[in-house]
């Protein structure tokens, strides 16, 4: 449209042409006419509007006006079309209101490559929760009249994109193009937080919804070219099959245009093209050959640009990628006053300040964009944990009322492990906070921090199916010299909607500051009630000791690595330095002692526990933090009866406190499992279940309660009622992978091979990758004969962990029953370099020595595999004794065999299993008229 439109009078054609073009085409006319109201300006613009969408629709669509997709979503017209299928809007009947559907044809016809991107698409829209960000709703698949076609819902925008709006307005000048380059680089720096690359910015592809005179929302869409970076990189191609190069040419960066890796810096090249265009109406590339140089500066063509925008926008064009920003914080700090991004509504955004000076100015050339990507462990079946699943479509579960939150770890933008560690810290140390207010609301439930890691969530869109929370709490911490800052937003994760965010700022030395400052927010956006020492500091701290002792919390984290331990440790020892009366530090220092002893077997560690422990809870005998880690002490030592007080002396201030109760059951469990008198036994067991149901009761939608008691059912034998928990579990989180893993891991104990195998497939459509469930299903199809199909998802297991020992182990067994005899010692030696390489880094162990014996026995080497067979003896686990015993059996000393077995059903090893080991079970002592009744 020639000349300059007003956004009122745009807005109002707008309004014209979307209620003609709901009418019949020969009624269009007239009431476009009618719409109107004699105003020539409005009739012009909306006859433009309607001409376009005309043409648009003109020619065969996908789908029909009026049409009904699914009997939920009733067409009402062609929004736009575009490479990878049509848009379309729509009613949605069930909850009476419009959405965007974009279609694209199932069949074949659209090519394997479209379906693929359309799919992915999808993926990586879903892992994004942000207001500058379109959001996906439902996906699936309609049969209609005019064939198949694959679709999913979204978010519908009313408004214009950039484009529509430069060629109606022409360039904005900088004050108009400030709040609209904020929240593109907002929505921008969410989808680089997630690790995904756009690869197709461009002003049609940035929507822009009018909010009252002023106000105004950006949206970016259209990812159906973008790709994932880090740790995800290799699932995605940056370019398709055959040298094609995916996206548009005229905001393509040079690597882009080369079919290069794509990266952080590849958006922001764009996101400077976009810019240029905005300012100056002009492209900076109009020739894509040209981009071996920098453009002309845009102030030839609008001398009103600020020099530093220019300078920006320039560098944002460089063609060598290295010389670009790196980040959107580093972009819009300096365009200048935009440190970082803004929300669309700012009267949302909560700051609360730690009085800081002003950042020295720096010529440093642009930082390398990363992201540290959380570390999710893998844990054996010993010590269970779980993930929930969702069966073929059912609706989720009915939650009740209450406020369930889940703290997601949180994400820096930098490749520093210290900082790294510090996010994690904060994000285990908010959490224990906020669940000290669950003794005071009723209705609260905070998920543990360790459950979350274990689970995998990281964003919001999961935390609800995954986790069982409607509250989600994501967070990103930016440092800049010894100054911190951490942003937190609160997602309800029913509406998907962002409840509040807070800015933190702060010094780094003083990290519990920020602590304090959010969960002090946190619980006033909840509306929680506090106890008068929750809204205060934990404690007064020696500056430098908070960090140090935050960052050792966040390697305790990450306690499957023997290292991270060791890292652990020596910060806590450096926060005591600091400040000697400092009790949670002597607390988290106890409680690494202890995974130093689950690692390593050596007693030192436990005495060490004792002394640390002994003295927080001298400093601090108030917080529930320095209790557990004392009761936790006392168990490992075998101090039953002391650690059971401590337990019931936490619960007496936190009566609802999920982790006292686990305490209190696993000391329990502990003496029922030492208890040589059957009563006696029985009677710890009874007290052990006990505990974990009274948590259960008090805490009926939580389902860690849950699943604490399904692994003790596990640990006594009980499969049957294990399964049933771990139901409840998967009710209550009804998309957690690993429970429906551990389903199908306790189904396959119980007996039931067919429910197993349907978990365990059930997990891998909801993680493909996800372990367990790949070594649960090559152990089915092994018990059942088929050696192949076994050796196959082990090799799976392999890809995901080359250093997985286990699994090295697994697949030898499985190429022996094949006849591969080369293949198979060759996998054993690969089991043997794995576990000599933990030994060299852990120190020597009975576990690991029982680990050799097994392997060395089946190469064959008996000399090395009985040498590392009496070494694994001394081991109070079953599970070493079982793999002690097999060495002892292949080798023919049948004496030797018996005794590892009859210790290893003392330690609590189900007869079951061992009776699964056919060398074995020649051992096993006679059953008992009692083991063969139904409990």
């Amino acid at each position: 449209m020639p000349g300059t439109v007003s956004t009122e009078l745009w807005q109002r054609a707008r309004e014209v042409f979307a209620e003609v073009a709901e009418l019949p085409a020969e009624r269009r006319v007239d009431a476009l006419r009618e719409r109107s109201a004699g105003d020539a300006d409005v009739r012009a613009a909306a006859a433009e509007l309607l001409e376009k969408y005309e043409k648009q629709a003109a020619g065969p669509t996908l789908l029909s006006s009026g049409e009904v997709i699914d009997k939920r979503f009733r067409v009402r017209r062609l929004v736009g079309r575009g490479g990878m299928g049509e848009v379309y809007l729509c009613d949605d009947i069930a909850l009476g209101e419009q959405v965007a559907l974009k279609a694209l044809r199932a069949d074949t016809g659209a090519g394997a490559d479209a379906a693929a991107r359309f799919r992915r698409e999808i993926q990586l829209a879903r892992r994004v929760t942000h207001p500058n960000v379109c959001r996906v709703f439902e996906l699936g698949r309609h049969t209609g009249s005019k064939g198949p076609i694959d679709y999913y819902t979204m978010e519908y925008v009313d408004g214009e994109t950039l484009a529509d709006l430069l060629a109606r307005r022409g360039a904005l000048d900088v004050e108009e193009a400030r709040p609209l380059i904020e929240q593109v680089a907002a929505g921008l720096g969410a989808l680089h937080d997630r690790e995904i690359v756009h690869r197709d910015l461009k002003p049609g592809n940035i929507l822009i919804e009018r909010r009252g005179a002023d106000g105004m929302r950006v949206v970016l869409t259209d990812f159906g070219i973008a790709g994932s970076t880090g740790r995800r990189a290799e699932l995605d191609s940056f370019a398709t099959g055959g040298g094609q190069i995916l996206g548009t040419p005229e905001y393509m960066a040079p690597e882009q245009l080369s079919g290069l890796a794509a990266g952080p810096a590849t958006d922001l090249f764009a996101l400077g093209a976009v810019l240029y265009e905005t300012l100056t109406g002009q492209r900076p590339f109009p020739d894509p050959n040209q981009r071996i140089r920098t453009p002309i500066g845009p102030r030839t063509f609008n001398p009103e640009i600020p020099l530093s925008w220019e300078l920006i926008i320039l560098d944002c064009l460089q063609p060598d990628m290295t010389r670009r920003p790196q980040s959107v914080g580093e972009l819009l700090e300096a365009l200048g006053g935009m440190a970082q991004p803004r929300l669309p509504d700012p009267s949302t955004a909560q700051t609360v300040a730690v009085p800081r000076p002003a950042p020295p100015h720096s010529a440093s050339p642009w930082k390398r964009w990363g992201v540290v990507a959380a570390l999710v462990a893998l844990v054996a079946l010993a010590a269970l944990t779980m993930l929930g699943w969702r069966d073929g479509g059912a609706p989720l579960p009915a939650f009740a009322e209450g406020r369930r939150v889940a703290v997601l770890p949180f994400l820096t933008a930098s490749n520093d492990p210290a900082l790294q560690a510090l996010a994690d810290g904060l994000m285990e140390s908010i959490t224990s906070r906020l669940s000290q207010y669950e003794s005071r609301n009723a209705e609260l439930l905070v998920v543990p921090a360790s459950e979350v890691r274990k689970v995998g969530v990281l964003h919001a869109a999961n935390a609800r199916g995954a986790l069982g929370a409607n509250y989600a709490l994501e967070g990103r911490l930016t440092e800049q010299g010894e100054r911190i800052r951490l942003i937190l937003t609160l997602i309800d994760t029913e509406r998907m909607v962002q409840a509040d965010t807070a800015v933190i700022n702060g010094a780094r030395a003083r990290a519990l500051d920020l602590e304090d400052e959010a969960v002090t927010r946190v619980a006033t956006l909840l509306n929680l009630h506090a106890l008068p020492e929750q809204v205060e500091s934990i404690a007064s701290v020696a500056p430098g000791a908070q960090e140090f002792y935050l960052q050792g919390t966040g390697y305790l984290q990450r306690s499957d690595e023997v290292d991270s331990v060791q890292n652990a440790i020596q910060l806590f020892e450096k926060s005591i330095s600091l400040d000697e009366n400092y009790a949670m530090a002597y607390a988290g220092l106890s409680k690494a002692y202890l995974d130093m002893r689950a690692r390593t077997l050596e007693p030192e560690w436990v005495l060490k526990a004792d002394k640390a422990s002994l003295r927080a809870v001298e400093l601090r005998p108030d917080l529930l933090e320095t209790q557990t880690a004392r009761g936790a002490a006392l168990v490992a030592q075998g101090r039953f009866d002391e650690a059971i007080e401590v337990f019931n002396t936490a619960l007496e201030r936190n009566p609802r406190s999920e982790e006292a109760y686990a305490g209190l059951g696993q000391a329990y469990e502990q003496m029922a499992s030492r208890a040589t008198d059957s009563a006696e036994k029985q009677t710890m067991q009874d007290q052990a279940e006990a505990a974990f149901r009274k948590a259960v009761s008090l805490r009926p939608n939580d389902w860690v309660t849950y699943k604490r008691l399904a692994i003790f059912y596990h640990n006594v034998g009980r499969y049957k009622d294990a399964v049933k928990q771990y139901e409840i579990v998967t009710e209550l989180a009804p998309d957690n992978a690993h429970a429906f893993a551990n389903l199908g891991i306790i189904s396959h104990l119980a007996g039931d091979d067919v429910a197993s195998e349907r978990y365990l497939r059930k997990t891998l459509d909801l993680d493909p990758n996800r372990s367990s469930a790949l070594r649960g299903l090559g152990s089915l199809l092994y018990e059942r004969g088929d050696f192949a199909g076994a050796a196959e998802f082990y090799k799976r297991v392999i890809e995901q962990n080359p250093n997985d020992d286990g699994a090295w182990e697994n697949l030898a067994g499985a190429y022996a029953k094949l006849g591969r005899a080369q293949d198979s010692k060759k996998a054993y030696r690969e089991a043997i370099a794995l576990v000599a390489k933990r030994i060299e880094i852990e120190g020597s162990s009975p576990r690991l020595a029982a680990l050799m014996a097994h392997h060395y026995a089946n190469l064959p080497d008996f000399k090395l595999s009985r040498k590392y067979a009496r070494e694994g003896s001394s081991s109070n686990s079953p599970g070493d004794q079982i793999n002690v015993g097999i060495a002892f059996a292949l080798e023919g000393d049948r004496d030797a065999a018996r005794r590892a077995v009859e210790r290893a059903l003392e330690l609590g090893a189900a007869r079951e299993t061992i009776e699964r080991i056919d060398i074995l079970e020649d051992f096993l002592p006679p059953r008992q008229l009692r083991e063969t009744e139904e409990e």
